[in-house]
């Protein structure tokens, strides 16, 4: 008998657990399915520029890049100093600018304000620098770089950058040469 009076409490609270869910399950399907759209904490976003101007390296080996994504198109301009050596459109994937979202929110990519009161280090030769513009409509969501000394209305880009630009060099059909790893 004893070991039937261990049982009970946990039959009774099976018992109250059948009872219960299916009253509220209509709440709780919701969190346990997911729910369509965007994820809540992903910032919605109707075109992305993203910008790589690369070390300052003699040609033919210097390249600029810059990335403009919408729900229609991909434009992809890759330069050289002064020489435009690719200017190329595509179509855009249907689900394009929600991967975007994921992948900033994945590369922790976001915005910091600029300091204008730190200390000026010397620069760092020879590193490439990045910007990333998103905007949703009209609106300006985020304009942030990774240049040392820009001026104050740009915010410092903060994250993974070099995965985000990773990613975006997989998703574009290119040439290797023209698009080096950032």
């Amino acid at each position: 008998m004893a070991a039937g009076k261990g049982v009970a409490p946990h039959i009774e609270s099976l018992k109250m657990w059948y009872k219960t869910v299916p009253k509220y399950w209509l709440l709780l399907l919701p969190l346990m399915l997911g729910s369509e759209g965007p994820h809540p904490m992903i910032t919605p976003m109707t075109r992305l520029v993203y910008r790589y101007q690369g070390p300052a390296i003699p040609p033919p080996y210097q390249r600029n890049i810059e990335v403009t994504i919408d729900a229609e198109k991909i434009r992809l301009i890759v330069t050289c100093v002064d020489e435009v050596l690719i200017d190329r459109e595509q179509p855009a994937p249907a689900d394009i600018l929600i991967q975007l979202a994921e992948w900033r929110q994945t590369d922790h990519l976001s915005a910091l304000p600029r300091q204008s009161n730190v200390a000026r280090q010397a620069p760092v030769t020879g590193a490439g620098m990045h910007t990333l513009t998103i905007y949703h409509g009209q609106q300006l969501v985020m304009d942030a770089g990774t240049a040392q000394f820009a001026d104050q209305t740009t915010a410092i880009l903060s994250g993974d950058i070099a995965s985000f630009a990773n990613r975006l060099r997989q998703a574009i059909p290119h040439n290797a040469e023209d698009w080096p790893t950032p």
